[in-house]
């Protein structure tokens, strides 16, 4: 294994499947969405109030600028106007709070599926979605063996290169997959890398008939793997699935072993998460 990959192998909300547009944007930050938090930091059980004197005096915010911030979070729903220019947090965010507790809740769901996925199948189980164009490592469970390989959790992996990313690439429109190949580099990394237009196009047709997808050492000359999709009860791309471990581990035999589990993984948190 190179350098590079040791570094890489050793959630969360879940959205719907991102689109090639990801590609296109650098990671920017809204300093006006930093600010809100900001305000409604300054909240607490022994601070049931601000005013905008309160936010030019502790942010240095002017005058103008505090009145429109407050303005804008009572109209967004996060505060509510307690008396004549004091406000305080809104009821509206112990709804968003127990939406974070169900999505830890679901978080724990995936991670127990997991643990099952590597006890049977003894390699390493991983949950994926994408961000900004790359596969970003959800949940992880290690392979019980006392030699395995393992991933950590918020490692970002390239699409066209690894079973997580095929599975994301597969469930792209046929219009995005057209933009990815056109804007995206994709490097080789093994003789095996699939990363030239025609060769991975007809990969993806597979991956789309198939419904799973398979990488044998195309990201790294001693690691395969398997992956399959969880899918919303709309219809849309939730997360992606996948065993990987050592390529000897990997043969035909194991690989439709590992699809079976793998179908079944998704069967379940797809049924209990809708």
């Amino acid at each position: 294994m190179t350098a590079e990959g040791k570094r890489r192998c050793c959630i969360t909300v879940l959205g719907p499947v991102s689109t090639v547009q990801e590609l296109k944007l650098a990671e920017q930050l809204n300093n006006s969405v930093l600010t809100a938090f900001e305000i409604l930091n300054l909240l607490s059980e022994d601070r049931r109030t601000i005013t905008s004197q309160d936010l030019c005096a502790e942010l240095g915010l002017g005058s103008a600028t505090a009145h429109r911030f407050l303005r804008s979070l009572e109209v967004a729903g996060a505060l509510s106007l307690e008396r004549r220019g004091q406000y305080r947090l809104s009821p509206k965010l112990i709804d968003l709070g127990a939406s974070a507790v169900s999505a830890n809740a679901s978080h724990r769901y995936v991670q127990e599926v997991l643990e099952d996925l590597a006890r049977e199948s003894q390699e390493t189980a991983l949950a994926a979605i994408m961000r900004r164009g790359k596969v970003v490592i959800i949940a992880r469970a290690n392979s019980p063996r006392p030699y395995s390989m393992h991933m950590n959790v918020g490692a970002e992996l390239e699409l066209h290169c690894t079973a997580n990313g095929k599975i994301w690439l597969a469930n792209m429109s046929d219009d995005d997959f057209r933009e990815y190949l056109h804007l995206e580099h994709r490097n080789k990394y093994t003789s095996n890398t699939i990363y030239e237009d025609l060769p991975i196009t007809e990969e993806i047709k597979r991956v789309r008939e198939n419904g799973y997808s398979v990488c044998t050492a195309e990201r790294e000359e001693e690691v395969s793997a398997t992956a399959v999709p969880v899918y919303t009860s709309g219809g849309s791309l939730l997360m992606s699935l996948s065993l990987f471990g050592p390529r000897s581990h990997f043969t035909s035999d194991f690989q439709e072993y590992a699809h079976s589990l793998l179908e079944k993984a998704a069967r379940r948190i797809g049924t209990t998460l809708n």
